[in-house]
């Protein structure tokens, strides 16, 4: 699994299609190994920068699919539970009308000062 060309960094900011998670984040094993993966990357930024910022394009994610809500929601809780005070903002791009209804309920596993961080369009 080549885990380090689903994402594009550039100071402290990292950018990714999410669809890509689906292809590779196929076993509970390998959504871990990609969490920790994104969890040494935050790291890393941290050594040079205060904050760091994402940005994720969601075009065509299926929610739905309940293996990958579930990769998100841990995505997420393992974000704001490591770095919610070092995240400046989370940019979630291209999302869909399903995208829509399925955040009101994933927002409620978010802390509201992570939640006030991140914009959605």
């Amino acid at each position: 699994m080549k885990i380090k060309r689903i994402f594009y960094i550039k100071d402290n900011v990292v950018e990714c299609d999410a669809n890509i998670f689906r292809e590779v984040a196929t076993t509970e094993e390998q959504c871990d190994k990609i969490i920790k993966h994104i969890v040494k990357i935050n790291k890393n930024i941290l050594k040079t920068h205060n904050t760091f910022v994402y940005k994720i394009s969601l075009e065509s994610v299926n929610l739905l699919d309940v293996r990958y809500a579930s990769f998100f929601i841990k995505l997420i809780k393992t974000l704001q539970k490591k770095f919610r005070y070092v995240l400046e903002k989370l940019h979630l791009t291209n999302t869909s009308l399903q995208f829509t209804y399925c955040w009101s309920i994933i927002s409620y596993v978010i802390y509201p000062d992570v939640l006030s961080k991140i914009q959605i369009s």
